[in-house]
């Protein structure tokens, strides 16, 4: 539910979106974006509440410097122009869902729709690249929040091509996407700024499972150098700090889409 009205919740959010356009990091808008940073936040709360999922989202801390701050300020841009599109779409004028949120949901692909009363499986699928101690970390981690854990490249090839394992293997209630800087690229005008990739398999298997989960049933653990993929907007991205305090924002994800963990054996 909103807390305030439709109109008022696209007014304010299309008003954040257009002040956080404005600014640079460039020409060091660094104050600024710490104001428009701060008023984004409490717009949130007073939209949303500060315990919904919509403000979870929010990033919390940057890192000092252009290319740092670039990416800050993109992912919060990112966030309100997804939360203004739902609201736009999916939100009757008193601030509840509308009716044909649940049409659409039905008529998609009987192979591809999320149902309306979702059972979740505690089934977690690790999409990974190179950085395979990380993997094994993560997958650790889970198994002792009780999850299981699909790896594809752990399971038997039975004589299926890489994509029919992901088929057969993607009965899954969650998936966690692990972008790591493992290549690099950059577009043909800046070929001389390379900036780090998660692999091409990592990106692809991120859209897969957007689109046989639902984009609130992916989560993207990302090294803060790696590139984020401009088509993915909306999509949940959780910066790895150096310390485990992704283990911390990644459980809260897992029981906002209402799985039940008991997290006092593990922080």
């Amino acid at each position: 539910m909103l807390n305030v009205s439709k109109k008022k919740a696209i007014q304010r959010l299309e008003s954040l979106l257009v002040e956080g356009k404005l600014l640079s990091p460039e020409l060091g808008h660094t104050r600024q974006l710490q104001k428009w940073n701060e008023s984004v936040r409490s717009a949130f709360i007073y939209i949303f509440g500060e315990d919904s999922r919509q403000y979870s989202r929010l990033p919390d801390s940057y890192t000092i410097s252009p290319s740092g701050i670039r990416i800050f300020l993109d992912a919060i841009i990112s966030v309100v122009e997804s939360n203004l599109e739902d609201i736009e779409h999916f939100w009757d004028g008193n601030g509840g869902v509308e009716n044909k949120m649940v049409d659409q949901i039905r008529s998609m692909s009987p192979d591809f729709r999320v149902p309306v009363e979702k059972k979740l499986e505690k089934k977690i699928f690790i999409v990974h690249g190179h950085d395979v101690a990380f993997k094994e970390s993560v997958a650790r981690f889970l198994e002792s929040l009780n999850f299981e854990t699909i790896i594809l490249h752990e399971q038997s090839d039975k004589g299926r091509t890489i994509i029919e394992k992901m088929e057969d293997h993607s009965d899954v209630g969650f998936a966690v996407v692990l972008m790591t800087p493992d290549d690099q690229g950059a577009t043909k005008s800046e070929v001389d700024r390379l900036q780090y990739r998660a692999r091409q398999n990592v990106i692809f298997e991120l859209g897969f499972f957007i689109g046989r989960l639902g984009r609130n049933y992916v989560c993207a653990l990302k090294s803060p150098e790696v590139e984020i993929p401009s088509d993915y907007d909306g999509v949940i991205y959780i910066n790895l700090d150096g310390a485990d305090g992704w283990k911390i924002k990644l459980t809260r994800e897992l029981k906002t889409v209402g799985f039940e963990i008991d997290t006092n054996s593990v922080f």
